[in-house]
């Protein structure tokens, strides 16, 4: 079957190319935070990476995400070879080569160290000690847990879907730590961590998941009783397709990709988190320890979370399609 791209298909991961032309290689999902099958269409059409799919809000709890998407099995091919680590360096607009070479420079580590250090002097530094276990889905190149390590003497483990930073965590700090997408390997996870994590950490990567409530209830039962949840992530209106540190604002179909199936907000993110048994203990819509970041520091509860009122539902929808009527109006008046 052939293309339709205005591109070259070199420009195109592979694994979109392969769910484009493969109905066996996705499937339509209810809502991932609250199973609702109440969805509405935000946009359908060619997103970021000249990938074409669809993005809808959820008209029970107001979440966004991606459907259909990805299988499992999808996932794991796109993220076992170097694709996923190609876009990381493009994002970062430097070289796969120099990327590689940062990992061996002192300077590089201390900057980082610096995102793990801020989260324990802000909300750690009366929770986690040296005799505590912190656990890290989506670790990246190991800093958090680093930074962590650094300040408190703390045990590390964590979660990485990309081979590659997980050679780097070993060599760094001599882990082990889990590879590849945390919906294949939650069970054994668990199973290894059950009620012994005095912190786990999900920064940035709730997005790439396919199943992230299954993710932060796996947190639950591995925290210990007194332990904490910290996550963040982007806010679709203040850091996706809000005007932000000078960017121009951003449409839907310029942000929307393969490798970001969720999208998050205040009302979802808030509800999300309680919904998977956790009472909130703070949330910043603009993260100190992640700069353009919104975050939640959690405990566990056995509450049920209070469903979201219909009328911030139905203005959250309202929101996302007023500021994209807005930004192609501003554009148009500049043309």
């Amino acid at each position: 079957m052939g293309h339709d791209h205005d591109h070259s298909h070199d420009d195109v991961p592979h694994y979109v190319l392969e769910l484009e032309d493969s109905a066996d290689s996705r499937e339509d999902i209810p809502c991932p935070v609250c199973d609702s099958w109440r969805w509405v269409p935000l946009y359908e059409g060619v997103g970021l990476r000249g990938n074409k799919l669809k993005l809808v809000a959820c008209s029970n709890c107001s979440h966004f995400f991606i459907t259909p998407r990805p299988t499992l099995e999808v996932f794991e091919r796109f993220y076992a070879d170097d694709s996923y680590f190609h876009l990381c360096a493009d994002f970062s607009e430097v070289s796969l080569e120099d990327k590689m070479a940062q990992f061996e420079d002192d300077a590089f580590w201390k900057k980082r160290f610096e995102h793990g250090q801020r989260l324990y002097e802000n909300h750690l530094s009366d929770v986690l000690g040296p005799d505590d276990l912190v656990f890290d889905f989506g670790c990246g190149d190991g800093a958090w847990l680093g930074g962590l390590q650094q300040a408190s003497g703390c045990a590390i483990d964590g979660e990485e879907i990309s081979p590659i930073y997980a050679e780097v965590i070993r060599r760094k700090f001599g882990v082990d730590i889990f590879v590849g997408p945390a919906e294949g390997l939650i069970d054994d996870i668990v199973e290894k961590h059950r009620a012994k994590a005095k912190v786990v950490i999900v920064s940035g990567s709730l997005q790439h998941m396919l199943d992230p409530m299954r993710c932060l209830r796996a947190a639950r039962e591995m925290l210990t009783q007194d332990g904490r949840l910290y996550i963040c992530n982007w806010s679709i209106f203040d850091h996706f397709m809000a005007s932000y540190g000078g960017a121009a604002r951003r449409l839907v179909g310029e942000i929307v990709s393969w490798e970001h199936l969720h999208y998050f907000h205040e009302l979802a993110f808030k509800y999300m988190v309680e919904r998977a048994g956790f009472e909130i203990l703070s949330y910043a819509p603009e993260s100190i320890v992640r700069p353009m970041h919104m975050e939640i520091v959690a405990k566990k509860t056995t509450a049920d979370a209070p469903a979201p009122d219909p009328e911030e539902v139905a203005a959250v929808i309202h929101r996302v399609r007023a500021f994209e009527s807005a930004t192609i109006a501003d554009r148009l008046r500049i043309r």
